[in-house]
């Protein structure tokens, strides 16, 4: 038996937002493993930094800040992938439906086409709502708000890289340290 065409668009608009409710739950979790991250990695430096905590070698606290940071890559890696597949997703179902609005209901997609499209871009201004892209304007904006998770993904993956690549600095330095002070130390003393 065919699927009504009716039950399909029902079916598209379910995918569409169910996909969407996940998206809120993937980003909920992964928020946790990013924070989780960050606190350590700040609670282990701010330990490192106070001396008198820190019982910990230099070189072990920095392989250390340095495996927090690796960890903070591979969640920022994560979090991207998810939010860009999640993304490819709905859009396909906003992509369905409004093929079917096009097919079947050329009446109705006459009247609510900016609505079912689902496109940020194509809003011009919705019926009450008085639209401001000046990121300090206190009125309502056209963003995609699955584009700023991946903005959010983008900005952490850089941070954890910044840090990742400043702990491998900081290990060759310290070792290059520790070698002349090793040789200096043999030779005069």
């Amino acid at each position: 038996d065919p699927i009504p065409p009716s039950a399909l668009y029902e079916q598209f608009w379910k995918c569409r937002d169910l996909e969407i409710e996940h998206y809120w739950h993937r980003m909920v979790f992964m928020t946790a493993f990013l924070l989780a991250c960050f606190a350590g990695y700040g609670g282990l430096l701010v330990a490192f930094i106070d001396s008198e905590k820190c019982t910990m070698p230099f070189r072990m606290a920095n392989g250390v800040l340095f495996s927090l940071s690796i960890v903070g890559i591979v969640v920022s890696c994560l979090w991207l992938m998810m939010s860009k597949g999640s993304k490819a997703w709905y859009e396909e179902y906003e992509h369905l439906i409004a093929l079917f609005m096009k097919e079947r209901h050329k009446c109705f997609q006459r009247k609510c086409r900016k609505y079912v499209t689902m496109n940020y871009r194509q809003i011009q201004s919705l019926e009450g709502a008085d639209l401001n892209d000046f990121m300090w304007s206190t009125k309502a904006g056209r963003y995609s708000v699955s584009k700023v998770g991946i903005a959010v993904g983008h900005l952490t993956l850089c941070i954890w890289t910044v840090l990742a690549i400043g702990h491998c600095w900081i290990a060759r330095v310290a070792f290059c340290w520790s070698e002349a002070y090793t040789m200096i130390s043999n030779k005069f003393f």
